[in-house]
């Protein structure tokens, strides 16, 4: 079973279960973009504004990470954090999209500045642990095996049943990690592929999707991810936020995907306090499909005419940095 948990800097959603699992997810996800959006006579899937950043998830769950050494490396050691460098690895690769446009005159959006104060509830104090094999809880602290309980609850750690139920080990999950925005882009985005939303629900795909495996893959997915963004909420907001996720009314396709790649250089670039005051906003901002998403468009379809290509093709480029503090 895949599991997912809200980053501890407050950057995002992690994804983590076996390769297995995570493969499951990718096969089903795209046989719904394969249904919805058709294959060209190479056979590629359709590249569509709204499936850009569903390509993008496409690409991290065949390249997942292993559990971070931060995880249960002491405070010292440096992390190892931000997703790993993918290399393509055949002509079957889905369609990828070139970074080749910035967006000079888009002004960045001060939405939670008011919580400018650095985090100081995180705690990366976690005591070393090299794991070889099997451990026999009789030989850890007790600090070191309620660390190991709690990580089991979460799913990156499990039982290792050797008759006397004693001995803890490290799970060979993988992870997959998302910047909110991203993650609430494809929140929206699988309403319109699992067939929820008004643009999609006469759709002789949508009709025909919902008798296939896949369709309930990506619906278990679905809830756990809804279920994930509103845990990160206040009381409040999660309630607004879920009516508005789980709404038929909203759809996404009016958004282009470099609005959402400017979002998400907003996140990274706060505090892990304002991202708490930011999510809230975001998600009501997606699902209005506001005035900056309109003028990132006008500017990236004026670009590609400049270019002669595709719309689909100009992607933001920002300031994101090298390692993101997750």
């Amino acid at each position: 079973m895949l599991y997912l948990n809200p980053t501890k800097r407050r950057l995002g959603v992690e994804t983590v279960g076996a390769e297995e699992e995570i493969m499951d997810l990718y096969d089903a996800l795209l046989e719904l973009i394969e249904c919805a959006d058709g294959i060209d006579d190479e056979g590629v899937v359709n590249l569509t504004d709204t499936n850009a950043h569903l390509f993008d998830f496409l690409d991290l769950l065949r390249h997942p990470e292993p559990i971070p050494e931060e995880y249960l490396a002491p405070a010292e050691t440096p992390s190892k954090r931000g997703k790993p460098s993918a290399t393509p690895e055949s002509e079957t690769d889905e369609p990828g999209r070139p970074k080749v446009l910035a967006f000079p005159g888009v002004t960045l959006d001060e939405v939670g500045k008011e919580a400018d104060e650095e985090e100081t509830d995180v705690d990366d104090d976690v005591d070393d642990l090299d794991i070889d094999g099997f451990i026999k809880n009789a030989d850890l602290p007790d600090d070191i095996i309620a660390a190991l309980e709690e990580f089991r609850a979460t799913g990156k750690l499990s039982d290792a049943l050797d008759g006397d139920d004693e001995s803890l080990f490290v799970d060979d999950d993988l992870m997959v990690r998302m910047i909110w925005p991203e993650a609430v882009h494809l929140a929206f985005t699988l309403n319109e592929y699992l067939g929820w939303s008004a643009s999609a629900r006469d759709a002789a795909w949508a009709r025909e999707i919902r008798w296939r495996p896949a369709y309930g893959t990506v619906l278990r997915y679905q809830a756990q991810l809804i279920d994930c963004i509103c845990d990160a909420l206040p009381e409040k907001q999660a309630d607004q936020a879920r009516e508005l996720l789980e709404s038929p009314k909203v759809s996404v396709k009016d958004i282009c995907f470099q609005y959402i790649d400017l979002l998400n250089e907003e996140f990274v670039l706060a505090t892990a306090k304002r991202r708490k005051a930011m999510l809230g906003p975001v998600i009501a901002e997606i699902a209005k499909s506001g005035p900056r998403n309109e003028k990132i468009r006008k500017e990236a379809e004026a670009k590609a005419r400049e270019l002669d290509c595709p719309v689909e093709e100009i992607s933001f480029t920002g300031e994101m940095p090298a390692d993101l503090e997750w």
